[in-house]
């Protein structure tokens, strides 16, 4: 296998790429072997692709659900609501979700009494970039 600038450039785009492919598919449908498929890799080159990149699948997964939360949540959309379309089992399991990812309960967010964490905003910001950058 040949290393130089071919072989490493695909690394940082796979995260963009598989974000994408998980706003394509339904919350919580997207299993690695069909992103994987998708992306035209094998599920090991997958994770291989995402640790050279310094991430997972399980991080990209929750930066996409904490994303799609927060866009619901300024909708105003309810807690309960939500926690099922996001795939969760109760809206406790979403709440406890909701604040490892942001460092706020879902109630205040939504309340805009607390920013979130800084560097989910980062995350935030970047997902936000990309997923306007598919739509246009």
């Amino acid at each position: 296998m040949e290393k130089g600038p071919a072989a490493t450039s695909a690394a940082p785009q796979i995260r963009d790429r598989v974000l994408r492919v998980l706003d394509a598919h339904e919350v919580g449908t997207a299993s690695a072997a069909d992103i994987a498929r998708a992306l035209f890799i094998s599920q090991s080159h997958l994770r291989r692709l995402l640790r050279r990149d310094g991430t997972s699948l399980r991080q990209l997964r929750d930066e996409h659900l904490a994303t799609r939360a927060v866009e619901a949540l300024h909708r105003g959309e309810p807690i309960t609501v939500l926690a099922l379309e996001l795939g969760f089992s109760d809206p406790r399991a979403f709440r406890r979700a909701f604040k490892r990812w942001t460092g706020s309960a879902p109630s205040t967010f939504s309340d805009g009494q607390t920013p979130p964490r800084q560097s989910f905003r980062r995350r935030l910001s970047v997902t936000r970039e990309l997923a306007s950058a598919g739509t246009r």
